[in-house]
């Protein structure tokens, strides 16, 4: 079985390629020092579940929730923030990304059209300057055999 950090390293890898040259892609809970860079993006899986067993024969599948969080800071302007989420919004938006981990099943993830929103508050004092938009999107995996063609 395909576990979550497999999962989440096939993602980060297939993101990369949209990201502009220099872009520091995080893991939730890494460690970033956002002086090293005006802008980076947090990949979070947020919510991954099983749906339950049927009498008839369904595909094995896994539904999961992903939660992407652009942040930028000064220099980094609203629009270069709100571009990042853009290009990871439409990047996303009906991919089907192929996992085959080292050690496990291998499997598709399915993903569906991606929502956005920008959270910055950059006229509150505790986050003065902090630029955010998230883009939230759901997917299906499916195992090797029960892949849709």
């Amino acid at each position: 079985m395909l576990i979550p950090a497999d999962i989440l390293d096939a993602l980060m890898q297939s993101l990369e390629s949209v990201l502009p040259s220099g872009t520091t892609l995080l893991k939730a809970g890494d460690a970033h020092d956002s002086s090293l860079s005006p802008a980076w993006v947090e990949l979070w899986v947020d919510r991954i579940s099983t749906p339950a067993a049927r009498r008839t024969s369904i595909p094995r599948r896994i539904d999961l929730s992903f939660t992407v969080n652009c942040l930028g800071r000064v220099p980094a302007t609203q629009e270069q923030v709100q571009a990042l989420a853009e290009s990871v919004r439409h990047f996303v938006a009906g991919l089907r990304l192929p996992l085959d981990p080292p050690a496990g099943d291998d499997g598709l993830l399915t993903l569906q059209e991606a929502e956005m929103r920008d959270l910055s508050r950059p006229a509150t004092q505790k986050s003065a300057g902090h630029l955010q938009w998230t883009v939230n999107f759901r997917g299906t995996l499916f195992s090797r055999e029960s892949s849709p063609s």
